[in-house]
């Protein structure tokens, strides 16, 4: 896996980025430099100059076991703090409810993990269903089905990931939520579409050390208050210095 670490001593509490579908540690970079401590930004596998998932396909379980070990090598078995945007954030989420020795905060930027009943979600589901049944049996074209998945779904060129986002999106990480222990803070884009504001909210409920705010902005919101992130990053961790 790749990472890409700060100058500053490696003794000092860790900061650990996750960075959201599609994105790289490179996402992080405007945040980072107000950000005072050891940071640590990896590329999740399958993204950046990270090495790819199996053929089947990494779930976010997968993917938090992975973490946990990359962690515990690393010698930060002690505890991290972990700065997690969208995808990142079911992987936080799930790893600080699995291993909770191994996390001393969360701050969720724009989260996804939460599902709900969508009627139009499943018509589409229902409608593909009916496709693949008469591609199989050969009254359809599979051309038909190429334009059926989400953007981000067709976007994707290599069987491994496509196995891997399927897995992905369809887990829901209540139960992990409820199990956290740690300090987490949520910070949320007003108007954010990707990860809308009832998500920050079941979060908010669902995690009972946790605090909500919320920002002028969309799903990318941390970028667009870069500097006042990196401060709400820079509190965070102090705080959880001082409990």
């Amino acid at each position: 896996m790749y990472t890409y670490f700060t100058e500053e001593e490696k003794d000092g509490d860790v900061l650990l980025f996750l960075h959201g579908w599609g994105c790289d540690n490179s996402i992080f970079d405007a945040v980072r430099k107000y950000v005072v401590g050891h940071t640590v930004a990896i590329d999740l596998w399958g993204f950046g100059k990270s090495q790819s998932p199996p053929e089947q396909g990494f779930c976010v379980a997968d993917y938090g076991h992975q973490l946990a070990r990359f962690i515990v090598s690393r010698g930060w078995d002690n505890g991290v703090h972990i700065v997690a945007h969208s995808f990142g954030a079911r992987i936080a989420v799930f790893l600080a409810g699995t291993y909770p020795h191994i996390v001393k905060s969360i701050t969720i930027t724009g989260g996804a993990g939460l599902r709900r009943f969508s009627f139009k979600r499943s018509a589409k589901q229902c409608i593909h269903k009916c496709k693949k049944l008469l591609v199989k049996l050969k009254l359809m074209s599979c051309n038909k089905l190429q334009n059926d998945g989400s953007t981000d779904y067709n976007n994707l060129t290599t069987v491994n990931m496509r196995n891997t986002f399927v897995k992905v999106i369809k887990q829901d990480l209540s139960y992990y939520a409820k199990r956290i222990q740690c300090p987490v803070l949520l910070v949320w884009g007003k108007t954010d579409k990707e990860t809308p504001l009832w998500m920050a909210r079941r979060y908010n409920r669902l995690i009972k050390n946790s605090k909500l705010i919320i920002l002028n902005g969309d799903h990318f919101a941390f970028l667009q208050h870069a500097k006042q992130f990196g401060g709400i990053i820079n509190a965070m961790t102090a705080y959880r210095k001082e409990v």
